[in-house]
């Protein structure tokens, strides 16, 4: 921990812990912070998977970070929404830069629903994670060969690519945002 066993001792005396002081033990031990937080026993429960009306909110740009924090079993750090309307979607990611402006802003939500199916729906909008761990908001077309898909942006400033479909690790359909003005 790179901690004086006294200051651990205040530390655990202390009501009020701090959540840095808590992901140093937690990450020394193996345990998921919530242990520490939420948990009443000593016995150890791994989290549940959200229930399906829970919307994952991941406060992080769309733009960085890498795609395993989005499984369960890697205990991420997100915040539970439950949106009315939006019920099937599984994640929110914040918004950045201004490729798909003015369809989504910088700064905005985007509420998405992971795309299970082996076909995509042309001319929707989706969040794109790749092998290289890019994770892109674009609009989505045929490409210029069977096996590739022109990711284009609202923004004619920003202009059209191809991505080779084997190099798509998940992709998110985009089913509703939600302006920060507006919360």
């Amino acid at each position: 921990l790179e901690i004086s066993p006294q200051n651990l001792n205040n530390w655990l005396n202390v009501k009020d812990i701090k959540t840095g002081i808590l992901e140093k033990i937690a990450n020394a031990i193996n345990k998921n912070i919530y242990y520490f937080i939420d948990n009443q026993s000593d016995e150890y429960k791994e989290p549940s998977a959200p229930s399906k009306d829970v919307i994952r909110y991941y406060d992080m740009d769309v733009s960085a970070g890498p795609v395993e924090m989005f499984d369960y079993g890697n205990n991420p750090v997100y915040k539970e929404l439950i949106i009315p309307g939006f019920e099937d979607c599984d994640i929110a990611l914040n918004v950045w830069g201004d490729s798909m402006e003015p369809a989504l802003n910088s700064g905005e939500i985007v509420l998405c629903k992971e795309w299970k199916e082996s076909f995509i729906e042309y001319g929707y909008m989706y969040l794109i994670i790749t092998r290289e761990n890019h994770r892109m908001i674009k609009y989505i077309q045929p490409g210029s060969v069977a096996d590739t898909i022109s990711c284009e942006s609202r923004n004619s400033f920003y202009k059209p690519f191809e991505v080779n479909k084997t190099d798509i690790l998940k992709l998110f359909v985009i089913k509703g945002h939600i302006e920060r003005s507006a919360m």
